[in-house]
């Protein structure tokens, strides 16, 4: 936004060189002040002779930008804001790859999950009488260390499902970049605050046997652990809802859905010996994200790369997916330039 400002401006730019992609030059309260994206970031230089001192200088800098803080607001609201649907739904917008953060948070949830172990229980205190009362002590505070182990699980459990959730439809919007659908009319701003299940419809083909299995599964997954955690423990079974039968009590709408028994809890048991479908769920779609319809979209995003919605780049996309050695030579060429870019090797 720095730069959209100065250039509405007109401030003068002085170009770009070795490690700096561009510098303006200006004056700002009679002192003359440069602003500069570089390598390492944004950077602002102050005329030494203009102020007094560096604590003027760094007072000079944070008003400077407080004032382009609050010009930024303005000019999105009344100048930028028609312009930048236009632009969104037009597919002259990039988007910034974050699948490998994505990934991390998914894979730190589930080795929690899958290793409560690291999770450290709380200290049971037992106390035992003269009389031998008590001896059961040591048992039962090891079911409940075992049982607040189990619960932590679930919960890494829930939080690394919610984010591989997360991560799927980050990967579905970049395939939006691969796909033929027209971003005018499939209104790309619609297409990203969709649902996933909607985005998934979208552009993946839903009549192939094995995406749709992928596809079921996720949903079965998603209404058993992601939608309950965040929508206040509702499920589809209801299970949070009792019915008051006159003369029976409290009653559980569906008496079906109660748990079964939990075997670990009460085998003592190691929690990673216990086979957890979500696992499963998750790995089998892994595996079908890197080998079928979308692998070309996982392979980009895995490269670190953008997802470019311009005409001209999906055009040279769409050309690249149809042989693989094409695609292989396109990724690479793509992360070589991306790569210059970052390093800013003009």
């Amino acid at each position: 936004m720095v730069w959209v400002l100065f250039t509405l401006i007109k401030v003068p730019q002085l170009g770009r060189t070795e490690k700096l992609a561009w510098e303006f030059v200006f004056r700002f309260r009679g002192v003359l002040v440069t602003v500069s994206y570089e390598k390492f970031g944004l950077h602002a230089h102050v005329d030494s002779e203009g102020v007094e001192d560096d604590q003027a200088a760094a007072a000079l800098v944070a008003d400077l930008f407080d004032r382009l803080g609050r010009a930024a607001t303005i000019v999105e609201k009344h100048v930028l804001k028609d312009l930048l649907v236009e632009q969104l739904n037009g597919g002259f917008i990039t988007v910034a790859n974050r699948f490998h953060r994505l990934r991390r948070a998914y894979e730190y949830f589930r080795s929690r999950s899958e290793n409560p172990q690291l999770v450290e229980p709380k200290s049971v205190e037992v106390n035992r009488s003269e009389n031998g009362a008590g001896l059961l002590a040591p048992l039962f505070a090891g079911k409940i260390q075992a049982f607040e182990l189990r619960e932590a699980s679930q919960f890494d459990r829930a939080a690394a499902v919610n984010a591989y959730m997360s991560l799927l439809e980050h990967l579905l919007v970049f395939a939006f970049a691969f796909s033929d659908l027209d971003p005018a009319d499939s209104k790309l701003e619609r297409f990203i605050g969709s649902t996933w299940r909607d985005k998934w419809k979208d552009v993946v083909d839903v009549a192939d046997p094995e995406a749709k299995r992928q596809f079921d599964s996720l949903i079965a997954l998603a209404e058993e652990i992601r939608n309950p955690a965040s929508h206040g423990g509702f499920d589809r079974q209801r299970s949070l809802i009792y019915f008051h039968i006159p003369g029976l009590g409290v009653v559980p709408v569906q008496m079906s859905s109660a748990e079964p028994p939990d075997h670990w809890l009460l085998s003592g048991s190691s929690l990673s010996e216990v086979p957890d479908s979500a696992w499963t769920t998750l790995d089998h779609v892994d595996a079908w994200l890197e080998s079928g319809p979308l692998q070309f979209v996982h392979a980009w995003a895995v490269e670190g790369l953008d997802a470019q919605f311009d005409p001209v780049f999906r055009g040279k996309l769409r050309e690249a997916v149809k042989d693989d050695d094409a695609f292989e030579q396109f990724l690479v060429r793509c992360s070589h330039e991306s790569d210059m870019t970052t390093n800013m090797d003009w």
